[in-house]
């Protein structure tokens, strides 16, 4: 839902259903929550920062959640996600594991802030996304793929790298393919890195 104030060219805001509280009979259940923060161990100064990995929340995610390889998917979904849109703003505190009864998961996504990127050829994500740190071009994404998918089929791997194409078209076709993955036929990682 979108709401205006006077010109709608001026002023947007996207209103969305809070995911960590349920109407309740007397008032609200509240589910729980932890921040990438807590599992990673860290802290939001610039000592922790080698901590801040989207690498290492893959293996703090497999370690207590229920479902771990369909969170850790998902959380390579939306790191791509982060990278296609250049969210620099995807810092530990803007991932949480949420549980409404006993089991963990992954909460919905929250607070995607896109920006203009500095480079048209390179970004940077918040967290370490891959073998290069936080550099989000596909082949970094992909360096470490399979510490987030196990088996994911990459045949496409030759295209992402084509020079021809802008960075930008490159990371669409990144999160169209993992935004339509199916568990069909698949084939381990073995692209040069």
């Amino acid at each position: 839902m979108t709401i205006s104030k006077g010109d709608p060219s001026e002023c947007y805001v996207l209103l969305v259903k809070r995911f960590d509280r349920e109407k309740a009979q007397g008032g609200y259940d509240r589910a729980r929550m932890v921040s990438a923060l807590t599992l990673l161990r860290a802290d939001d100064s610039d000592r922790s920062r080698d901590l801040w990995s989207y690498i290492l929340l893959a293996e703090e995610l497999r370690r207590v959640c229920e479902a771990p390889q369909r969170q850790v998917h998902e959380l390579f979904k939306r790191m791509s996600f982060n990278a296609l849109i250049s969210n620099t703003y995807d810092h530990p505190r803007n991932h949480t594991a949420i549980a409404k009864n006993k089991d963990w998961k992954l909460s919905p996504a929250y607070d995607l802030t896109p920006s203009t990127p500095i480079s048209l050829e390179q970004g940077d994500l918040a967290l370490t996304c891959g073998d290069q740190g936080r550099i989000a071009r596909p082949s970094n994404l992909l360096s470490q793929c399979h510490r987030f998918a196990g088996r994911i089929q990459f045949i496409w791997w030759a295209f992402l790298h084509n020079p021809g194409l802008t960075r930008s078209l490159r990371l669409a076709s990144l999160a169209d393919r993992l935004l339509h993955h199916r568990k069909s036929a698949v084939s381990p990682w073995s692209g040069p890195r």
